[in-house]
């Protein structure tokens, strides 16, 4: 099977994620949280994921980040399988915030770095492709700057900002 190369950033477009018939259960259990789901999210389109608790909201995201693979049908990037992209390649193009996020009590770019470091040029380019770039200026931060009021000097982000 060929491996499908996203590279660094991606090297192709997202035109399209495609579920087909995907369905999933957690390990040890006979219950399907999602069952059957088929649809398509084309390049641009904005979509809402709305449920009530328990519904399988999140099971869907972590489904698309790769952290579970479905039990049943396949997911499809560009036409091409997720399962056919090495975990590492898919991954470093991806980033999620769940409801359950933690806030760590450090500088604002060992937060942003935090699991892929890098020089401040690169940090500087995530904040400005998160739309954060504005933070360094409208907050008179840098990016040495302590994210928790617990510190001498240190600073709050809001919840968005988060």
């Amino acid at each position: 099977m060929q491996e499908h190369v996203l590279y660094g950033r991606i090297k192709e477009p997202i035109k399209q994620i495609k579920l087909e018939h995907v369905s999933f259960a957690y390990p040890f259990s006979k219950n399907e949280v999602l069952h059957d789901l088929n649809f398509k999210i084309k390049q641009g389109e904005k979509i809402a994921v709305v449920g009530e608790n328990g519904s399988g909201k999140s099971t869907l995201i972590k489904l698309l980040l790769r952290l579970y693979d479905p039990s049943k049908g396949k997911i499809e990037l560009n036409g091409n399988d997720l399962r056919e992209f090495t975990l590492a390649n898919y991954r470093q193009n991806l980033s999620a915030t769940f409801q359950d996020y933690s806030k760590f009590k450090l500088s604002l770019a060992d937060n942003v770095a935090v699991f892929r470091p890098g020089g401040n040029a690169r940090i500087k380019a995530a904040l400005k492709k998160a739309g954060l770039e504005a933070l360094l200026k409208d907050k008179k931060i840098d990016l040495n700057a302590i994210l928790n009021k617990e510190f001498a000097n240190g600073t709050e982000l809001s919840g968005r900002q988060w």
